[in-house]
């Protein structure tokens, strides 16, 4: 391939270059490449809207060359048709710790891979280590980019202070964040407010298709945790809660949902022998969906570690009329108010977390009050321009001559 088929944008004169000779870099998480294939062989999601994203990735490189990145893929590399899939694999057993090492070493991988593709536009969808060594090296090239994330950014950390420098450069077109507290957390940390845009998933359940929720018996009673099995998720403080009530003589089922290193540990926990503690491993979008809808209640009790934008597992209890605890975390108290649909509690503090399942589950009224709450909750966080919008937008900018 010549250097001008490689580099359009050095054969002609400055700005987008024709439509089918762009060369468009994605940068994400997950695995691009096994969720393409599941999906198109009829297979579940895996997550909210999984299917919408990928359609819509589909749309915007729209039969262009193309390489998608995925960091948490093992290592592959495979070409089909116009599409260049490359899988980053774990770090060298030496890298494993510590973990910003680690980081470095996958960005490192990345920028191999960008290099060795050349792209003429460049989709970052990762943030930290991996996101800001992205940014430098397309804003280094003034190479067209833009920025679709899901990241609360804390103004305390140099890093997420250096990512939003990198972003205003004049060659990002764009930085997108899952909903409205995390796009502002973006300008919080320098950005300039008008590049900051603000998009949520489609809507896929709503509280309109589901009847209120009555408190059940307490051997009835389920209470679910959805998301990572890490400690920023709190999982562990999680089981630690159940465990406390079921020495308190509070016979409730704790039921957890998902994957992630803690797995293992969970997977011997003696709650799991006494049969109040269920762990079921990865689960599909519409497993967890059936089972939020026929829980009690939904915990998300997320560190402020853990750099939450807005959890798609807090649109899913809503959407299915169920009362949320959740922990303090700065995003979480930046969208609710305590008691409407939902309950606080202090992060990391499993006591905390028991006293408020006890007030929540020994009020009849109060948790009925709490699931008529929902839909109005539910409302209040919907965001107008979805993630196929912003891509749309970003395309009409790069692509349309």
């Amino acid at each position: 391939m010549s250097a001008a088929a490689r580099h359009p944008t050095e054969s002609g004169a400055a700005g987008t270059p024709p439509p089918r000779t762009a060369r468009v870099a994605c940068v994400q998480y997950g695995d691009y490449l096994d969720a393409w294939e599941r999906l198109n062989n009829g297979g579940p999601e895996s997550y909210y809207a999984q299917r919408d994203t990928i359609t819509s990735f589909e749309r915007f490189v729209d039969g262009r060359e193309h390489l998608v990145v995925s960091l948490n893929a093992p290592r592959y590399r495979v070409q089909t048709a116009a599409r260049l899939a490359v899988g980053i694999g774990s770090p060298p057993a030496w890298t494993r710790r510590p973990a910003r090492l680690a980081e470095h070493c996958r960005a490192a991988r990345v920028i191999r891979a960008l290099e060795a593709f050349a792209p003429t536009h460049v989709l970052n969808r990762a943030v930290d280590i991996v996101g800001c060594r992205v940014l430098a090296w397309t804003t280094r090239r003034a190479l067209p980019t833009a920025v679709i994330i899901a990241t609360w950014f804390d103004p305390a950390q140099a890093v997420a202070r250096r990512f939003c420098r990198l972003a205003d450069h004049p060659s990002v077109t764009c930085v997108g964040n899952h909903n409205r507290v995390a796009t502002a957390s973006l300008v919080a940390c320098g950005l300039r407010p008008d590049k900051a845009l603000a998009w949520d998933f489609p809507v896929t359940i709503s509280p309109r298709k589901h009847a209120t929720k009555r408190l059940p018996e307490p051997a009835a009673a389920a209470v679910v945790f959805a998301g990572d099995l890490t400690v920023a998720k709190g999982v562990l403080d999680f089981v630690a809660a159940g465990t406390a009530l079921q020495h308190a003589g509070m016979p409730l089922r704790f039921v957890v949902l998902g994957s992630g290193p803690l797995h293992a540990a969970l997977a011997s926990h003696p709650g799991r022998r006494a049969g109040w503690l269920e762990l079921t491993g990865p689960v599909s979008h519409a497993e967890a969906v059936r089972r939020i809808r026929l829980s009690t209640v939904v915990v998300v009790p997320s560190h402020p570690t853990r750099h939450e934008a807005l959890p798609m597992v807090i649109y899913e209890a809503l959407a299915t009329r169920t009362p949320l605890v959740v922990s303090d975390h700065p995003v979480f108290r930046s969208y609710f108010s305590d008691g409407d649909a939902v309950l606080f509690f202090q992060a990391g503090a499993p006591l905390s977390l028991v006293d408020t399942l006890r007030r929540l589950l020994s009020d009849r009224l109060g948790y009925a009050r709490m699931s008529e709450q929902t839909a109005a909750v539910w409302e209040s966080i919907q965001c107008a321009t979805t993630f196929d919008d912003l891509l749309q937008r970003v395309a009409r900018a790069w692509f349309s001559a």
